[in-house]
């Protein structure tokens, strides 16, 4: 009797299932809790591509901005005609290691491109040239290195591998860290161009030899203890190093 029992509530659980199953609460419970959880699985993975899209493409607006608040890659006309004022000032020193193209150019990098600023960078070698031609000398060497110190660095990081290599890596907090480094680049980058502007067109005012030199001194690559510009050359420098390293460690862990 008791076996008969046991019998009956087995069968009629089965029964219930197969009812649950079967009817349409039973059909639509599992399908909506099914549903549910893929809905809330492909919302997650829409909202993690969109970070991901939308920290590449800050990324990239930082690099744009860097790039074209410095000028980089900027097709301009010399019509500067620096080149044959270096020429003479070279001659006048026989320093004959350097080429006034390549002198020319960087300057104008590291003017970015100003006309105002060259044109009294002119005026200015040229008062210089003939009793301090050795300082003029200096004083265009300067500004050359700092020039090459920054189209060196604005070369470094531009790599359309590190563009792919970015994009693909997914990794929202990694392209964060990458921005944060553009945009120290850029405020540095900013900071010394209007340092080096502000040097020259304010030294232009001055009617002695002596206080024009004690204003350009100031523009030295080499003596970073004593220049702000040196100092703001050099972490823009290792901070295009640092923008490379980050992007292979980012690589390397996808």
């Amino acid at each position: 009797m008791k076996g008969n029992i046991n019998v009956k509530r087995i069968c009629m659980v089965c029964l219930l299932d197969v009812l649950m199953l079967g009817c349409g609460f039973g059909k639509n419970f599992f399908s909506s809790a099914s549903h549910d959880k893929l809905e809330s699985h492909t919302g997650m993975n829409r909202s993690i591509e969109e970070q991901e899209e939308r920290a590449y493409a800050e990324l990239l607006a930082s690099l744009r901005l860097l790039q074209e608040s410095l000028n980089y890659k900027l097709e301009v006309p010399n019509d500067f005609d620096l080149e044959e004022l270096v020429d003479e000032i070279i001659a006048m020193n026989q320093y004959e290691e350097v080429s006034s193209v390549n002198f020319s150019k960087n300057i104008q990098i590291a003017l970015n491109y100003d006309r105002e600023t060259l044109n009294n960078l002119k005026s200015i070698i040229k008062d210089l040239s003939h009793d301090n031609h050795k300082f003029a000398l200096e004083l265009m060497n300067n500004l050359s290195v700092f020039g090459d110190n920054l189209i060196n660095a604005l070369d470094r990081i531009d790599s359309d591998n590190f563009l792919s290599m970015l994009k693909e890596s997914q990794d929202v907090l990694g392209l964060i860290s990458i921005k944060v480094i553009l945009d120290d680049m850029l405020e540095k980058g900013q900071e010394m161009v209007s340092l080096l502007q502000g040097i020259i067109n304010n030294s232009v005012l001055f009617s002695d030899e002596n206080e024009i030199k004690k204003s350009l001194e100031l523009i030295d690559a080499f003596q970073c203890a004593s220049s702000r510009v040196c100092v703001l050359c050099t972490e823009f420098r290792i901070m295009s190093f640092k923008f490379v390293d980050s992007v292979y460690s980012l690589d390397k862990r996808h």
